[in-house]
């Protein structure tokens, strides 16, 4: 199982993230949107930390917008039920999302 922190802060931050990938990747919204499978409205509210991603999702956004999956999940706070009390740092998220903890 997995938690998401919802914290204004943590989203704003994680948000600010996907904008700057985005940005680097050189796409608009609108076109990372279509690449992604998403209405640009839902990828808005992810860059303006109004709104979360979900596990599944996740590695769609680092693929397209070629970001470590671990840093995107460190960035949302997505992680093990197991590990959420014991850490966000990519190394060890890495290691998580392989099967080790």
């Amino acid at each position: 199982r997995w938690v998401a922190s919802r914290s204004p802060e943590v989203l704003a931050r994680a948000g600010a993230l996907v904008r700057g990938a985005r940005e680097k990747q050189r796409l608009g919204l609108r076109e990372a949107a279509l690449a992604l499978g998403v209405s640009h409205a839902y990828l808005g509210q992810v860059e303006r930390g109004e709104h979360t991603i979900s596990v599944g999702f996740a590695p769609r956004l680092a693929l397209v917008l070629d970001v470590d999956i671990a840093v995107l999940c460190c960035a949302f706070r997505l992680v093990p039920e197991a590990a959420a009390e014991r850490f966000f740092d990519p190394d060890r998220m890495r290691a998580a999302l392989a099967g080790g903890v």
